[in-house]
């Protein structure tokens, strides 16, 4: 009697691949923690393919791209490696999570608070009190004078009168 191949619920295993990746979004200086969920052995190919497309992502304002499938399709024949359609599936489901995540910290973290007292015309006049700088006089720009920056400069002969 022929052994059947193991069975991976797929479902389960992009489940888990994303609660590791949440996990690990959350508590990004815990490395070998004794809490931290492990990747499952049937997930490590697909894990490995996710973090090289990830650290290739690009960014588009102030937020992450999502991985887009010419990306993936540039990695597979770069590396010669196939990606399988459940791989893809399982690789959509971590970059999702990713974008939720990243888009989640962004809108979770405070603005920055200002230095001091907002600007106005009061405070700028005490800060500068009126100094005022006059611009630096400028050369009106000559084809003699660039010449003569190049180093190739030749005075013009003078006209006789």
């Amino acid at each position: 009697m022929p052994l059947e191949p193991p069975c991976i619920d797929l479902e389960w295993l992009s489940e888990r691949l994303c609660e590791v990746l949440c996990w690990q979004l959350e508590h990004p200086t815990a490395t070998e923690h004794a809490d931290a969920p492990e990747v499952p052995w049937a997930g490590r190919r697909v894990w490995a393919i996710f973090l090289e497309l990830c650290a290739t992502r690009t960014v588009g304002g102030f937020a992450p791209n999502p991985i887009s499938f010419t990306e993936i399709e540039a990695w597979s024949r770069l590396k010669r490696e196939p990606i399988r359609p459940f791989e893809l599936d399982i690789l959509q489901a971590l970059d999702a999570t990713f974008l939720k995540a990243a888009r989640v910290m962004s809108e979770g973290e405070k603005p920055e608070e200002p230095l001091g007292p907002p600007m106005t015309p009061s405070l700028f006049r005490a800060v500068f009190k009126g100094e005022r700088t006059q611009p630096k006089p400028t050369r009106k720009f000559s084809i003699d004078l660039f010449d003569a920056w190049n180093g190739v400069y030749e005075p013009a002969p003078k006209k006789a009168d």
